[in-house]
């Protein structure tokens, strides 16, 4: 195997680039550090990687794109629990207070309850890469693995309800909440006896005892009479706002997970969403009649599929997101698009609710059927604006989905349909368009050459 050697690199970073054509098939290369140790890693050939063999890679668009996202997560978060208040402030107000009451936190199956849900989602995929880095102490990656879990049964509740069914006996409660304090306190020991900054672990703590003073506020809301909406409105935005300050904390404590695989140029951060594309298919195909069983017995029709169907977009965007965060790409109006669009579709998979069915010629229709249609019907020119492979089969679905829009009663059915397209494109993002896949080789037949002419060491 032939071998480039970059001056002045030290252990820890690329010393030897393999420069075979062999490579465009994403071959094994030897990484031989300063001090003589040897190791093998996975190599893509990319101009970051080029332009920074002479140090480590410059992370500063991924920083960027990383510090864009959590601000944008916290002025949304802001303008939310602005909308949770006026939503109660004027709850007699007609249309006005319907739409606030969609767009805030304190409702069920609505944007509110789909933002609260993803923010617990993106955390348990940032604690995850903790438990994914292969550099971190066997203790502490069970440390972050069990979290994740925490993290993600907390999406899960906060979608789909599950503490509101369980609270009809008390001891089914009990049961839930001693069981999620004993993970915590494992996760945390684990994390705290394998060295994880006390910062971090500070974070965590906080978050949770936020998240159990919300569990204090519904119980002194219950035990008093509320005649002022304003005054029941400041107490439902003191309310949501603890939480979703929980929820934010949690954000920021796990996300040093994902900087460091970052700064080690992993491939795989956000390895939730990135590594193992089958059995996530596969995992998922078995929870969508699981979820759209579970529909039946939750108190809100709709949330655990819908959960399942808006957590599904999530990790196609985070797929989308991925190359940019490694520097394999560069961010284009191409890949906003492609994260618009999924999480537009995230987002109307949890607020489309299925007892919105207007009558439209003459009869009931669905609006969550002709949301997914239109989704249908947009996603081939999005996939073929952003650069992905298309397929025509959308088409004839989206068809029939219209049509079984007029069979707006159906829980089952409109429980399992966006759930089942979701899985469907998360199984195709990622597939290049043939024309994008022919630059690519090109480009990299061009990057073997230049490297080619490089001295050997």
């Amino acid at each position: 195997m032939r071998a480039v050697r970059c001056p002045g690199a030290g252990i820890g970073r690329l010393p030897f680039i393999s420069t075979a054509p062999r490579f465009l098939v994403d071959p094994i290369v030897t990484v031989h550090t300063e001090a003589g140790y040897s190791a093998t890693a996975n190599w893509r050939p990319t101009i970051a990687r080029r332009k920074n063999c002479m140090g480590p890679v410059n992370n500063s668009l991924a920083t960027d794109v990383i510090r864009s996202w959590h601000r944008a997560m916290i002025w949304v978060s802001v303008v939310l629990v602005a909308i949770t208040f006026a939503s109660y402030a004027w709850a007699h107000h007609g249309v006005l207070s319907r739409l606030l009451f969609w767009f805030g936190l304190g409702g069920e199956n609505n944007f509110g309850a789909w933002w609260s849900g993803m923010l617990l989602l993106i955390s348990a995929m940032q604690a995850y890469d903790g438990f994914g880095d292969p550099d971190n102490l066997p203790g502490a990656r069970r440390g972050w693995l069990v979290m994740s879990a925490i993290l993600l049964a907390l999406s899960f509740d906060e979608v789909a309800s599950l503490h509101e069914f369980l609270s009809a006996d008390k001891s089914y409660l009990l049961v839930f909440g001693v069981t999620g304090a004993l993970l915590l306190a494992y996760s945390v020991s684990q994390l705290a006896l394998s060295n994880v900054p006390w910062r971090i672990l500070t974070l965590i703590l906080l978050s949770f005892t936020l998240f159990g003073s919300v569990g204090l506020q519904e119980m002194y809301q219950a035990s008093r009479t509320w005649n002022d909406p304003v005054t029941y409105g400041v107490r439902a935005l003191i309310e949501e706002g603890t939480e979703i300050a929980g929820m934010l904390i949690l954000i920021f404590a796990t996300r040093a997970n994902t900087r460091v695989l970052l700064n080690k140029h992993h491939p795989d951060a956000l390895i939730a969403a990135t590594r193992g594309k089958l059995p996530l298919i596969v995992a998922v195909g078995a929870l969508v009649p699981i979820m759209a069983g579970a529909t039946f017995i939750l108190p809100y029709p709709g949330g655990p599929a819908d959960w399942l169907a808006a957590g599904t977009y999530l990790l196609c965007a985070a797929r989308v997101l991925h190359p940019i965060l490694i520097g394999t790409e560069v961010l284009r109006q191409r890949t906003v698009l492609l994260l618009g669009f999924y999480l537009i579709a995230s987002a109307l998979s949890n607020g489309l609710k299925l007892s919105w069915t207007p009558e439209i010629f003459g009869g009931p229709i669905s609006i969550r059927g002709l949301g997914n249609a239109g989704l249908l019907l947009t996603a081939n020119v999005v996939f073929r604006m952003g650069g992905r492979r298309t397929t025509i089969w959308f088409y004839p679905t989206a068809v029939a989905v219209l049509a079984a829009s007029f069979w707006s009663t159906s829980q089952l059915l409109w429980c399992t349909i966006p759930g089942c397209l979701a899985l469907w494109m998360f199984a195709l993002e990622g597939q290049s368009a043939p024309a994008t896949s022919v630059r690519l080789r090109e480009f990299d037949l061009e990057l073997t050459r230049r490297l080619a002419r490089l001295p050997l060491a």
